[in-house]
């Protein structure tokens, strides 16, 4: 078997993603649905064409789930070492991980098989270090109010069936030629609805693992990012209090109120296009950190080598 070009894939991948990287796994699924609903065109193709687009579909979204959470950092990336990752390491992938070409997220993402559905639970519970399959069966759907309103999946033995039917037909479909139609149209649809079941509660359990109860309408966002403003705020405030210790000067006092009025100007510069949009708070409130993390981030860099000195 001919070594495969791990790099190079992954590059090529990038290019075709282009700049923005797509995650509407839920609505594409849902336009597999409708396609058959419209009953237009040959639905016998149709129906053989999409068991293997939803596999695929299952796959880029494990995949870029695992590429997210890898290069989040600890503990995800420790956990990643315990993955069958097939990675041949050479100079040239070590020097696109050095520069920044291609994530180590990326490279372990596109380096491990997904052609079973075990294998893709056995990647979640390892990376997120919880059973997920029994998060899968908890995992309920939230609303805006403050109660859940019900199960995302209600019979998990009920997904799991059709999830690894989908899997075989898929490999049926793909590597054989069978003689005779190796499933059932009423199949398609179970398919289709078990595959968005199962992103709506992956997604889930993921964002609910990495950011909590994670605010869900447009005014808990406004508050949740003005709070996290406001704490990074709060470190840089610390920060300049003790580079005029170690330095005996007030001078970045000065200078910080000088720059604290370009981050409000930058901050209202990019969000002029949202006008009195509701959303332009959230906008601002996370432009406003980033500008003040990159702050953060230089004046660390000033104080350690002023210290080393």
């Amino acid at each position: 078997m001919a070594h495969r070009d791990r790099l190079n894939e992954i590059l090529e991948i990038k290019e075709r993603s282009g700049r923005h990287r797509r995650r509407t796994f839920k609505w594409d699924l849902e336009r597999l649905g409708q396609m058959r609903a419209d009953e237009r065109g040959d639905q016998e193709l149709l129906d053989e064409l999409i068991p293997a687009r939803i596999v695929t579909l299952l796959e880029v979204f494990v995949r870029t789930w695992i590429e997210e959470l890898v290069d989040k950092g600890a503990p995800y990336v420790e956990r990643a070492a315990s993955l069958k990752a097939e990675i041949k390491y050479d100079f040239a992938i070590a020097r696109s991980l050095h520069g920044g070409v291609v994530t180590v997220g990326q490279l372990i993402a596109h380096s491990i098989s997904l052609n079973r559905l075990e294998a893709i639970f056995a990647v979640f519970e390892t990376l997120l270090g919880v059973n997920f399959l029994d998060e899968l069966g908890r995992v309920r759907r939230r609303s805006i109010t403050e109660t859940p309103i019900g199960p995302i999946i209600e019979e998990l033995p009920v997904l799991r069936r059709s999830l690894g039917r989908l899997f075989e037909l898929r490999h049926i479909l793909v590597h054989e030629l069978p003689a005779k139609r190796p499933f059932e149209s009423a199949e398609i649809g179970e398919f289709v609805e078990a595959a968005q079941k199962f992103v709506e509660a992956a997604d889930e359990i993921i964002n609910t693992i990495l950011y909590g109860e994670y605010p869900l309408t447009q005014a808990e966002m406004n508050t949740a990012s003005g709070a996290d403003f406001l704490a990074a705020d709060e470190e840089l405030s610390n920060l300049c209090k003790e580079i005029a210790r170690v330095s005996t000067s007030d001078t970045i006092f000065a200078v910080q109120e000088h720059w604290q009025e370009f981050r409000r100007m930058e901050a209202d510069r990019q969000t002029e296009k949202f006008g009195r949009g509701t959303i332009r708070p959230t906008i601002r409130n996370v432009i406003s950190q980033d500008l003040t993390r990159a702050r953060i981030a230089e004046l660390k860099r000033w104080l350690e080598n002023e210290q080393d000195e």
